[in-house]
């Protein structure tokens, strides 16, 4: 494996490049030796490394009978466990089966379990997932239900394995290992725009996330755009599917939380009903198990030493709005050493869709004052990275999409009227 690592200093200059899929990954390790680089008032982030070049191959567990998804022709195949939404005594194990009945989840810190959770646990759920044409031109009737099972009591930054059974079928045995405490050191990354285009093939997402697993997050935020569309079908190859089957083993052995892009989306259109999007809110989860703040799809929660803001820019995220006096109040609040925001669409960006101009004005008025210090998106389909008034502005949008050009000439914002102010160093 090879990558490419640039260090962090309070003076980075803009990298933007037309960036290589096989590269377009960012793992965030707070603590690693031989590296002096400090963010504004001497506090310590250590590095992002931006890109791995090797494909590796990871064989995914086999599924089980009554654990059911649909491949690309809406035939019922089986399905993999998938983690969501860590802390440092919680996860949720997550699976797509065939029936409401109870599933439960052996956990413990060997394969002789010893604590199990179900359906039923506190805190567990059902979300049914539903056919949703004319996103997916699949007719048939297979109807599956999402159980997201709460495993609580957990040890902070403990490696614990796992077993989900349904029916009489019992899965393999998946590790995963708990959100660490503050103080300690803490390795995620970050991804977005993994989905391929409506029938195209998902290579380049399967080879960025082998990539991605051979740097060892601990913990993943997957900044949208995860699948092409909300249809079931589209959700089950972009995701879930043989082609990606390097996702799949990721999935289910590093938990993982979502900033909701405009492709999977989180409501239909005011003229198709403006109803939820059942599959966006079925396959992702927050760690309060809610789909986020008032079931709004954004929500906050720690990792470490680091603040994670993860923001839904599909509902109103304009001055006022529930979402944004949301994340007032929860930057304003939040004592902890690093601030990250997270969300599809980005605050600074140079080229294709450009800037967004709720994002760029909540990072002034919010961003800035509350003393964030990365904020992540893709919906860009490039790297690039700006900085501007002590804040490192990362576009990540390249995990398996169709490449866009950035443009470091282009700073117009995607919002009539609001203009982009320039980053305080750029190349």
């Amino acid at each position: 494996v090879g990558g490419l690592i640039p260090r962090m200093t309070t003076k980075l200059k803009t990298n933007s490049q037309n960036h290589n899929p096989k590269k377009s990954l960012a793992v965030m390790n707070k603590k690693t030796p031989n590296t002096n680089t400090k963010q504004p008032g001497g506090r310590q982030l250590s590095r992002i490394a931006w890109c791995s070049f090797l494909v590796v191959a990871l064989t995914p567990s086999a599924g089980f009978a009554d654990f059911a998804v649909a491949d690309d022709n809406g035939t019922p195949v089986t399905a993999t466990p998938w983690l969501a939404g860590v802390t440092t005594n919680s996860v949720y194990a997550c699976v797509d089966a065939d029936s409401t009945a109870t599933a439960t989840v052996n956990y413990g810190l060997t394969t002789a379990y010893g604590s199990s959770a179900t359906t039923l646990t506190t805190g567990s759920s059902i979300d049914q997932t539903e056919l949703y044409p004319p996103d997916e031109g699949v007719t048939s009737a297979l109807l599956t239900y999402v159980h997201n099972v709460n495993l609580t009591g957990l040890l902070p930054n403990t490696v614990y394995n796992y077993q989900v059974t349904h029916g009489t079928s019992v899965s393999a045995n998946y590790t995963f290992r708990t959100a660490p405490e503050a103080g300690k050191p803490a390795r995620f990354g970050f991804a977005a725009d993994t989905r391929a285009d409506s029938n195209g093939p998902t290579t380049n997402h399967n080879i960025c996330a082998g990539n991605l697993a051979a740097m060892n997050p601990k913990m993943i935020i997957y900044g949208g755009d995860i699948a092409y569309g909300s249809g079931y079908h589209q959700w089950t190859k972009d995701w879930f599917g043989a082609g990606v089957s390097n996702q799949v083993a990721l999935n289910s052995s590093v938990p993982f939380v979502n900033a909701p892009g405009n492709h999977e989306g989180w409501n239909r259109k005011e003229s198709d009903g403006g109803a939820p999007h059942k599959n966006t809110r079925a396959f992702t989860e927050s760690p309060s198990g809610t789909d986020g703040e008032g079931g709004e799809g954004y929500f906050s929660f720690d990792y470490g030493d680091v603040h994670i803001l993860v923001l839904n820019n599909e509902i109103d995220d304009s001055p006022g709005s529930a979402q944004w006096l949301f994340a007032e109040n929860d930057l304003m609040n939040s004592t902890a050493k690093f601030k990250i925001v997270a969300s599809h669409k980005p605050a600074i960006s140079y080229g294709s869709h450009n800037s967004d101009g709720s994002m760029d004005a909540m990072a002034t008025a919010l961003f800035e004052p509350y003393g964030v210090n990365f904020v992540m998106a893709g919906h860009n389909h490039y790297y690039q990275h700006n900085e501007r008034n002590g804040i490192h502005y990362m576009v990540v949008g390249s995990f398996g999409s169709p490449l866009h050009v950035p443009d470091p000439s282009d700073t117009s914002s995607t919002t009539p009227g609001l203009g982009m102010r320039a980053p305080r160093s750029m190349s």
